[in-house]
């Protein structure tokens, strides 16, 4: 009896190392994914650095498809600049939406604060503010109307914003929406207009007021009823996967503002359409942006190359119009 107790002892030991075998076998690929430890696994996930885990995937999947298309290497070693006779803004589909400093031409309106305006900015710009013509973190077109009106600025009036990024990026998106028939970004923004050369000025001007009447273009800002329509494709700007993860729309993709930049400049047309066209997008059908603010320049950005999108504007999350979201 004693000895039939050690055996089943014994075997009942054998069937727990093997148990934890197993598991271990399951578990360590998850565990070393997304570290410098072993290869990387691209179908598991480490739950404990998931952005990071997300980065290295993207980069490998980015990796394989350029070996496939023979174009690494040459996308790759593409740079980005503010000088004419190395950036090929025609190329891009609808390059009339990006203005070089050099060229700047019609009204500049500065995105910045009135803080950083007063402090210096591109000779003859006027000041908007894009955080000043928000209410309840959506747009007021009201505000914006006003503001125009007190620039001096009419609907057929060609201009060119600028400031930091996602601020002029955000008023861009708010003119198309009011009907400003004439809207570019500055290329490089702030910093570029002042690295050319161009002139700066602390002195402040005033306008004669305008008459803008404002002509909306509803199907540049997305509402509830659009958010799951056939043929329509959400994109998240987001940076962070595990927000992603967390929640996001129906059937959405994550597309991060920071992929289309370059130290602060917009890549390449070969790039964007690169970059687009892996993601499965389609320019015969409406992309829907969210994720503010960095959802207005992934707006601007498809529509510098051609893609109809509209904008979800606001705190998508918590809006009363935005409650089906996973």
């Amino acid at each position: 009896m004693k000895h039939k107790r050690i055996g089943d002892g014994l075997i009942c030991a054998g069937i727990r190392l093997l148990l934890l075998a197993a598991m271990a076998a399951f578990l360590l690929p998850a565990i070393q994914a997304g570290t410098e430890d072993g290869s990387f696994c691209p179908t598991c996930p480490d739950w404990t650095n998931l952005d990071g885990w997300m980065r290295q995937k993207e980069a490998q999947s980015q990796s394989e498809m350029q070996k496939m298309s023979g174009t690494q290497g040459a996308i790759s070693n593409q740079k980005i600049t503010v000088q004419g006779d190395q950036r090929s803004a025609p190329d891009y589909d609808l390059h009339w939406l990006l203005t070089d400093p050099a060229n700047a031409s019609g009204r500049l309106i500065d995105a910045r604060s009135a803080q950083d305006f007063a402090s210096g900015h591109a000779a003859g710009a006027c000041n908007i503010y894009w955080q000043s013509v928000r209410s309840g973190g959506r747009l007021n077109q009201t505000a914006l109307v006003q503001a125009l009106r007190d620039a001096g600025i009419s609907t057929d009036q060609p201009v060119v914003v600028y400031g930091h990024g996602d601020d002029a990026s955000y008023l861009f998106w708010a003119l198309q929406y009011l009907g400003s028939q004439h809207v570019s970004r500055l290329d490089g923004g702030w910093q570029a207009w002042k690295d050319a050369g161009m002139p700066v000025t602390t002195a402040v001007e005033e306008w004669q007021p305008s008459g803008y009447v404002p002509i909306p273009n509803p199907h540049l800002s997305a509402t509830a009823s659009m958010i799951g329509e056939t043929g329509l494709l959400a994109i998240d700007a987001r940076s962070s996967f595990a927000d992603f993860g967390r929640a996001h729309l129906p059937r959405a993709i994550q597309i991060p503002a920071e992929k289309i930049l370059d130290d602060g400049m917009l890549r390449s047309p070969a790039e964007l359409k690169e970059l687009f066209f892996g993601r499965g997008l389609e320019k015969d059908k409406t992309v829907l942006v969210y994720g503010m603010p960095e959802a207005a320049t992934l707006y601007y950005a498809l529509r510098l190359a051609g893609y109809n999108a509209t904008l979800l504007d606001g705190d998508w999350w918590s809006d009363h119009s935005v409650s089906n979201i996973r």
